[in-house]
């Protein structure tokens, strides 16, 4: 993998480029290769068309910004065997994590959002270390917080920490409203980001409580779940991807249109695939392409877009330091996260004796705020200069949406039966992600059943992408 360095001018500042070659032995040229930096509709491609309905995200490819250059994201090389004991590797990642975090942020003021989880705990835990520096934690929730959610869980790990703790709705917010929201933080890098005025309020009210704050998010390579592996398009399913059948729903385009969005699609899929053929164990495979491609096309550009233009923003936990500890880790300790999670319990009990959610993440009802503001959505879609070349016009967009609206009302009529099967599908997805049954059964169902490369979006989350990225990557909202 080559990694070609350049400085290029950009007014009164000089920043490093990195161009990125994604396949083997393949020289990019410095005047084609796509950015990240200069995102619109003319410098986009099929595959990020196809990729950012589909996955929410573009496709791989990309030049990748200069903040996201000090992560080790291309060199990273998973082993099947660690190359030391468990409780060697856990001091060494402990005393790693000591100083990329507790060292390096001594002094600072730091707004943290608190999910209920591993790695945003793990930040607090190893903050509270520090001898200065004040901590404000947030969390988001739907419309109130739920007894048990991803919210409850964070407010008491930060009540038991004695932290400050405040929890924003995203539900307060009409869907219009988080549209444009997502349309002036400029070109879509990620998916629509539901929670973006909960950021903004957290953001404003610890910049009105502290002196120069800076953001941490738990964002880490710490390893990945369990899942069946059996196949290339598990290991695609098993960072995000989803299968370009997909797109074969969406009866706003033409056949043709269709077939040229699913091949390009697949292209990037098999460019994807290539770029990991020398390695052969599926769980190495599946933690070099989540730094490869999830981090940097998925994670890291929702902070740059909804952190990055208000206030300074950080990821410690992926710093180079930490990562060179876990390519040391084989697959048993990666699988899960186990070493991570030994070493969280064994340092940070406190924290960690608080039981973790057993309910999923909140999210917004997409399906439902479209129905129910259908009328202003439609109104709003026809009075902007959108219309991302040879994708989709603004009669598309509200001949798409009444298409929903009608599908809606036709599986009304049919009773309470078709209505329960989003929510049965949902709650099947919830066990088979380890909610409700005992861990080491839900590793055997996910090794043999659990294959989300082809659990696409529905068609209202893509109609919704397909809007937000008509508005953004042409910076024409009105």
């Amino acid at each position: 993998m080559t990694t070609y360095l350049n400085q290029i001018d950009y007014g009164d500042r000089a920043v490093e480029k990195v161009l990125l070659n994604h396949l083997v032995g393949i020289k990019s040229k410095m005047d084609t290769i796509k950015t990240f930096e200069s995102v619109n509709s003319s410098t986009l491609s099929e595959a990020d068309y196809a990729s950012f309905l589909v996955n929410g995200q573009l496709a791989e490819g990309h030049q990748l910004p200069n903040e996201f250059i000090k992560y080790k994201l291309e060199d990273f090389s998973p082993r099947i065997e660690a190359s030391n004991s468990s409780d060697i590797l856990i001091d060494k990642l402990w005393s790693t994590l000591e100083e990329t975090v507790t060292q390096a942020y001594e002094g600072r003021n730091i707004i943290l959002p608190l999910s209920g989880g591993y790695d945003s705990a793990c930040l607090l835990g190893l903050l509270l270390k520090r001898k200065s520096g004040q901590i404000f934690c947030f969390s988001f929730d739907s419309r109130e917080t739920r007894p048990g959610s991803d919210a409850d869980i964070a407010k008491k790990q930060a009540e038991k920490m004695e932290v400050e703790h405040r929890t924003f709705f995203f539900e307060d917010h009409s869907l219009l409203d988080i549209i444009r929201a997502n349309a002036a933080a400029g070109p879509c890098l990620r998916d629509v980001s539901y929670e973006i005025h909960a950021y903004k309020k957290a953001f404003e009210y610890a910049e009105k409580k502290f002196e120069n704050p800076i953001a941490l998010f738990g964002d880490e390579a710490m390893g990945w779940v369990s899942m069946k592996l059996q196949s290339n398009n598990d290991v695609l399913g098993s960072i995000g991807l989803r299968s370009s059948k997909a797109l074969s729903k969406l009866n706003v385009l033409s056949d043709a249109h269709k077939h040229t969005l699913i091949h390009a699609l697949d292209r990037s899929y098999e460019s994807i695939i290539e770029s990991s053929e020398h390695i052969s164990n599926n769980d190495c495979k599946k933690d070099f392409l989540y730094q490869k491609v999830r981090l940097p096309y998925n994670l890291l550009p929702l902070r740059k877009q909804i952190t990055g233009p208000i206030i300074p923003y950080a990821m410690p936990l992926l710093d180079k330091q930490a990562l060179n500890v876990i390519e040391e880790c084989g697959v048993e300790e990666r699988l899960d996260k186990s070493l991570y999670v030994k070493m969280l319990n064994r340092k940070l009990p406190a924290i960690f004796s608080i039981p973790r959610t057993n309910q999923s993440q909140a999210t917004l009802n997409v399906r439902q705020k479209l129905i129910d503001e259908a009328s202003s959505i439609k109104t709003f879609i026809l009075e902007q200069k959108l219309c991302v070349p040879n994708l989709l016009s603004n009669e598309q967009l509200v001949s798409w949406l009444s298409q929903l609206l009608s599908d809606n009302d036709e599986e009304l009529k049919k009773g309470s039966k078709s209505a329960l099967k989003p929510i049965f599908r949902s709650k099947i997805v919830e066990i088979l992600n380890g909610r409700f049954v005992p861990r080491i059964l839900t590793t055997k169902l996910r090794q043999r059943l659990y294959n989300p490369f082809n659990s696409g979006p529905d068609e209202y989350t893509m109609f919704l992408r397909a809007l937000v990225m008509a508005i953004t990557w042409d910076r024409q909202i009105e």
